[in-house]
């Protein structure tokens, strides 16, 4: 249960925004227009694909015409903010975190490496109160690999926490910020330039809405579980991007979902989060070989 739990928590950040998979966004099998076009309450749209072409141009002349430059101040930062990712190979996050588990709560501290490529991913939280345990996980193009809290380690190959977890370090999202950038509100302090979510609860779910494949690892599990988190997904949004280097460098959160799980019972999670990010601070990440050799095959 400890594990399908942390697999729901790392699901639920990724749909909340925390990251999305762009590769997924520009496939064509999920796409913005088709999202907010079904709903009627998100507004009108720009063609996804002018974004997509904007956002990944290798070369920009700085003048009045380009999309750095020009376009609404949600669009410039977001658009100048990919631009800043392009360098990133390495991604520390300090956060601090209230999970609700059907009302009973968690507060907890967590600090997540990551490096880009080859990708690989450490996460370890440390419990100041509540439900949950201390706990780590490692996890890679291939498995995750998660502390059984007993000195030894499970390996859950193809996983869907595998799966969500890459999910988290993409900016593919900003293409749903910018589709609906009437929902969001722009502002700035000394440092920051800050994008909040102003829109409804309805809206917000159209907003961050259809961002996992159907095809999630492990479906006989999660069986509607993704669907019923899409639909029932509410929130805020605020993230805060630096005026230096266009990094983001906080994002806060407080978003609520519900789902039935496959054996017909019903879970609520509700969470708290503030990410403080920096960039760049390793060059290489490696899952120990103790870890590798003695972890254990685990299923559902």
């Amino acid at each position: 249960m400890r594990i399908f739990v942390a697999l729901l928590v790392v699901l639920m950040m990724t749909l909340s925004g925390c990251g999305i998979l762009n590769d997924y966004l520009n496939s064509g099998t999920g796409t913005v227009n088709e999202l907010t076009e079904e709903s009627g309450d998100v507004g009108e749209v720009e063609d996804e694909s002018e974004v997509n072409d904007e956002a990944v141009e290798e070369e920009v002349e700085e003048d009045e015409s380009s999309p750095l430059t020009s376009g609404s101040d949600i669009e410039r930062v977001l658009l100048q903010a990919r631009e800043a990712n392009k360098e990133i190979h390495s991604i520390t996050i300090h956060a601090d975190t209230i999970d609700s588990v059907d009302n009973i709560d968690s507060h907890k501290k967590i600090t997540v490496n990551a490096l880009l490529d080859p990708f690989v991913h450490y996460y370890k939280q440390e419990v100041i109160s509540g439900y949950d345990e201390d706990g780590e996980w490692y996890s890679d193009d291939e498995a995750a690999y998660i502390a059984d809290g007993e000195g030894g380690w499970f390996k859950m190959k193809n996983s869907a926490m595998n799966y969500a977890v890459k999910l988290m370090y993409s900016d593919g999202y900003y293409d749903n910020i910018i589709a609906a950038e009437e929902l969001f509100e722009f502002t700035e302090d000394g440092k920051h330039y800050i994008i909040t979510y102003i829109g409804t609860e309805e809206q917000y779910s159209q907003v961050f809405h259809g961002m996992v494949p159907e095809d999630l690892p492990f479906v006989e599990l999660t069986g509607d579980m993704i669907e019923d988190l899409q639909n029932s997904m509410t929130g805020e949004f605020t993230a805060k991007f630096s005026k230096d280097t266009f990094l983001l460098a906080e994002l806060v959160q407080n978003t609520q979902v519900s789902a039935k799980l496959s054996n017909g019972s019903e879970i609520t999670v509700h969470t708290k989060n503030t990410y403080q990010y920096s960039y760049n601070e390793f060059d290489s990440l490696e899952i120990p070989e103790e870890v590798l050799s003695t972890a254990q095959e685990f299923s559902f």
